[in-house]
């Protein structure tokens, strides 16, 4: 977990697939996409919380209400041979934007990575 002044960084929990759900739908209508996104809760917590998780994600959280998240999944580059974390959708609410939110997710998804590649 990383804090900066009222923002905190957090792991999600299956508890909060509804708000990822709810800002995945806000990230597809900013990008004009929500006809495209159809993705379920059910389907989010299969994919971020069931027996083989695919994917993974942090939730910026502004005096306790989400604003943000990052949802990333591990990779394996083959050539130089390490793993790595691939970043699928980095999101910030508009008016929460500007305040630093995107890169404290941005910079917690690079020490996820280095801390996983580390004990690889």
């Amino acid at each position: 977990m990383m804090t900066a002044s009222s923002v905190t960084i957090r792991a999600a929990v299956e508890g909060d697939a509804p708000t990822i759900l709810r800002l995945i739908h806000e990230l597809a209508a900013y990008e004009q996409q929500a006809d495209v996104c159809v993705v379920t809760e059910a389907a989010l917590r299969s994919a971020l919380f069931g027996r083989r998780p695919l994917a993974e994600v942090i939730l910026a959280e502004d005096d306790d209400e989400p604003v943000g998240f990052a949802l990333f999944f591990p990779y394996f580059s083959p050539y130089p041979g390490v793993p790595g974390i691939f970043m699928e959708l980095l999101y910030v609410a508009p008016e929460r934007r500007g305040r630093g939110i995107g890169r404290a997710l941005l910079q917690q998804v690079a020490r996820i990575a280095l801390r996983r590649a580390r004990r690889s």
